[in-house]
């Protein structure tokens, strides 16, 4: 397929607005979503590898493992949950919490297998020195939300996803650096916070405590945005390379 390059390219600042207000249009559902999904269960799962660490008993170890397991499902159904909802918002048109649930519940495991395979090829290629971590992640950026959108297997998704971050990978290389950026000043503010909020109330906080608190906030707030970021990048590709409006875009859900 051939793109018309002479149309306007990615903008860093089009695309992480409108990753914000991709979020704020349904701030509701994400929120629900990401405490019930992610939140909550990322909770009993740093209390649980507290525990594991200062009883170091086999039986917490194993149950340890089968708690992340279960996070790691949690967490795959929230994000397509989320991406189901960001990628089918047009204007004042959302989602039910219900027909993203449906949705979530749909995708879920083709989205694990597509991690599985975006994050064993990016690591393949780090560890063999043949492409650094990267480049591959800003040529796959927007491989999820391709195959979520579009009818193609996970192979095409992520070949789909090189075809169209082609001339762009710059300003999406620079979109996922300011959003990186942005994550970490607010860890390290969270972090300080939690950490003199702890400091003043207990003498037997420790630095992994503080950590791991600052964790249990930023994993469910940070979710939603981290996965519209990638819709908003492909929104912007398809825009600029295809026309492609919120319209079609939206019709790819009913």
């Amino acid at each position: 397929m051939t793109y018309d390059n002479s149309r306007p390219r990615l903008a860093v600042g089009a695309v992480l607005g409108e990753c914000f207000d991709l979020v704020r249009a349904n701030w509701l559902y994400y929120a629900l979503i990401s405490v019930f999904l992610i939140g909550a269960p990322n909770f009993l799962l740093q209390v649980f590898q507290m525990q594991a660490k200062t009883l170091g008993h086999g039986g917490y170890q194993l149950g340890l493992w089968g708690l992340f397991l279960g996070f790691l499902g949690l967490v795959t159904l929230a994000q397509a949950m989320i991406l189901v909802g960001a990628l089918a918002s047009e204007g004042d048109e959302r989602l039910a919490l219900s027909a993203m649930v449906r949705g979530g519940l749909k995708f879920a495991l083709p989205l694990f297998a597509l991690l599985v395979v975006g994050g064993l090829g990016v690591t393949l290629a780090a560890l063999l020195l043949l492409v650094p971590a990267f480049v591959l992640a800003t040529v796959w950026s927007v491989a999820i939300p391709a195959y979520f959108t579009e009818d193609i297997s996970i192979r095409g998704a992520l070949a789909r996803s090189a075809a169209l971050t082609k001339g762009s990978r710059w300003a999406i290389f620079g979109v996922l650096l300011c959003f990186s950026g942005i994550y970490l000043a607010l860890c390290a503010v969270v972090g300080l916070v939690i950490g003199l909020v702890l400091a003043l109330s207990s003498d037997t906080w420790t630095l992994e405590t503080a950590a791991a608190v600052a964790r249990m906030v930023m994993t469910p707030l940070s979710a939603p945005y981290q996965t519209c970021l990638s819709v908003a990048i492909y929104n912007g590709l398809r825009r600029s390379k295809e026309s492609a409006t919120s319209k079609s875009l939206l019709d790819a859900f009913n």
